[in-house]
């Protein structure tokens, strides 16, 4: 699939990613249907309606897709304070190149960080919901704060979420009292 016009593909070892956001192909969306039904990632009626939400796909040298990342917009903590909320699904196989997630999650946020949305408030930065509960090691954790993430406390299913905002200085300190 062809990335959104003047996006170069980026290059992560042997993976290319590509930024897709608002621009799924009837093609791209059955590739991603396809990906994420044959890892039991969601079930298909939640596949269909996710595909509009994919930002980047995620190929291996043979050009076979092996994960993508979503974003939705919601607002956090209070209204009228929209914010991307950031999934991943990456294919076990090729979880173990190691940099990858990060790479993707990185090259994402600063592409939303300058991104638009049209029909929205520009949002004001990313959060993550970790299910993954081996993100939630102390190690892991430390890898999240490097690469700019703010771990504000858990969510209402006890799940740690990380919160980078794009603006430092609007940064709302409130959220960290609500989530501990």
């Amino acid at each position: 699939m062809n990335p959104p016009a003047n996006r170069q593909p980026l290059l992560f070892g042997h993976y290319r990613l590509d930024i897709v956001y608002g621009h799924m192909t009837a093609e791209l969306s059955g590739e991603v249907i396809t990906l994420w039904l044959n890892n039991q990632v969601v079930p298909r009626r939640e596949a269909q309606r996710r595909t509009a939400e994919v930002v980047m796909t995620i190929r291996d040298s043979s050009n076979v897709l092996v994960g993508v990342n979503t974003v939705y917009i919601q607002d956090f903590i209070k209204a009228n304070n929209p914010y991307y909320f950031y999934r991943v699904f990456i294919r076990p196989e090729d979880r173990r190149s190691f940099g990858l997630r990060s790479f993707v999650s990185k090259a994402t946020r600063e592409f939303l960080r300058n991104y638009y949305p049209v029909g929205h408030a520009k949002p004001h930065g990313v959060v993550i919901v970790v299910e993954n509960r081996k993100l939630a090691r102390p190690g892991a954790q430390k890898l999240l704060a490097r690469q700019g993430w703010t771990l504000i406390g858990k969510g209402p299913r006890g799940y740690d979420v990380w919160i980078e905002n794009f603006d430092s200085a609007r940064a709302d300190t409130s959220a960290k009292n609500e989530y501990r």
